[in-house]
């Protein structure tokens, strides 16, 4: 889609996994230079933002682009661990490619923010757990 003030580009499906791209457009000898391009991990929204737990006390996000040894979860600014286990201990995530499974290291009641980055880009800021 092109406009006097806009050029939108949609890219082929699949999308790309998530992390940082270069751009340049043009052809030939009519290039520009590269600029950076970032793709987040997609999260599902969740109406309210507000993650329950299930009867276990784990944590599920849906979402795509969540890759094993590249994905990122924290609560506000505290790490969670990967793990392979299932269901995850205190303190650690499991992750397939649609999933973010948790259960929340033992912290001051209140609420969280959910942050999830995979490959050094983070998802928009939208999720929140509240600790008992």
């Amino acid at each position: 889609l092109r406009t006097a003030a806009r050029i939108t580009l949609v890219p082929a499906l699949p999308l790309p996994p998530p992390g940082v791209y270069q751009l340049r457009v043009g052809s030939g000898s009519y290039r520009s230079n590269n600029t950076p391009l970032s793709l987040a991990p997609q999260i599902t929204a969740v109406n309210p933002p507000v993650l329950t737990p299930a009867g276990d006390g784990t944590y599920t996000l849906s979402g795509s682009g969540f890759s094993s040894g590249q994905t990122e979860l924290l609560l506000e600014t505290v790490a969670l661990t990967e793990t392979a286990a299932s269901p995850p201990s205190a303190g650690e995530f499991r992750v397939t490619p649609t999933t973010l499974q948790f259960v929340s290291p033992n912290l001051a009641p209140g609420p969280y923010a959910v942050r999830v980055r995979v490959s050094q880009v983070e998802a928009l800021p939208a999720w929140w757990v509240v600790l008992p």
